[in-house]
């Protein structure tokens, strides 16, 4: 029988109680790291959860901006009160849309895509230059909110509707439809078109791919600082390839069409002419093509 010493049994021991810690440890370590990727994935590498598009308003006592959950991207509506420091929510897309859910046109999923923007909810905001009115596009709707009040309205005829703009005055909305470009009056209800000859090769109120793609610019149409004109992009994309952009996650759709100018060959046609908001015909701006 072989006979073990004390210090042969005490190194032994020593032995086995060292290769436990080492099992346990890894074992935590392995369950550390996957929480942390865990952590990383749900809150999108601790992004979500913080604030986006932050802005005073008019009167300096308020702070709004756009917020989701810690491991959503829902986002909505928030008020900062600068004098006692509460925060509340004012808005969010179950008050606008109820269960109804988001949906997008090509457009706009599109233009979201270029800007990066992969938040649900409330995506963007505008604030009138008085403070007193909120424009939110949702779901290709478009909603004010009315801070006096509090009230909170579907600007009617703008469903379809992208990339608004509130007027100086904050008395009207501008933005396309169909490629052509619409303003409502925010008073009267009435809508009317400013632009009448939009169609799937020329676009009116737009930034073609080159501008939102490479350049960042997301606009089409600006309005001028007394609220009586817009100056309104025209993109001519006739001779301009067109590629087929495949949704991986659903490659049983058909593709998305898209103007896509390689280099070497055409690019759109780019114009801009300043169009009375009241009608009338355009002033164009004159610039070499070339």
């Amino acid at each position: 029988m072989l006979l073990i010493s004390s210090v042969h049994r005490r190194l032994l021991n020593l032995v086995v109680v060292t290769v436990l810690e080492v099992c346990v440890i890894s074992m935590f370590i392995l369950r550390a790291e996957d929480t942390v990727l865990r952590d990383l994935v749900e809150t999108r590498n601790y992004t979500r959860g913080n604030p986006a598009q932050v802005e005073f308003t008019p009167d300096g006592r308020h702070v709004l901006f756009l917020r989701s959950g810690p491991r959503d991207d829902t986002r909505a509506l928030l008020e900062f009160s600068m004098a006692d420091g509460t925060t509340r929510e004012i808005l969010n897309s179950s008050m606008l849309l109820g269960d109804s859910g988001e949906i997008l046109t090509p457009d706009e999923r599109a233009r979201r895509e270029r800007m990066r923007l992969t938040a649900a909810g409330l995506a963007s905001y505008s604030v009138s230059k008085n403070g007193q009115k909120i424009l939110i596009p949702i779901a290709s709707r478009l909603f004010v909110l009315n801070r006096t009040n509090g009230i909170t309205r579907e600007i009617n005829g703008a469903r379809g509707g992208f990339d608004p703009h509130l007027s100086p005055d904050g008395d009207r909305v501008a933005y396309v439809v169909c490629h052509d470009l619409f303003v409502s009056d925010l008073e009267s209800n009435r809508r009317w078109q400013v632009t009448h000859e939009g169609t799937d090769l020329v676009s009116y109120g737009t930034s073609e791919f080159v501008a939102q793609e490479e350049l960042g610019r997301m606009h089409g149409f600006w309005w001028a600082p007394d609220g009586k004109s817009l100056l309104v992009e025209r993109a001519d994309a006739h001779g301009v390839e067109t590629w087929r952009v495949q949704d991986p996650m659903n490659p049983d759709r058909p593709g998305q069409p898209q103007f896509y100018p390689r280099p070497g060959h055409s690019n759109v046609v780019v114009d801009l002419g300043v169009f009375p908001v009241s009608g009338g015909s355009p002033r164009w701006l004159r610039w070499n093509h070339e």
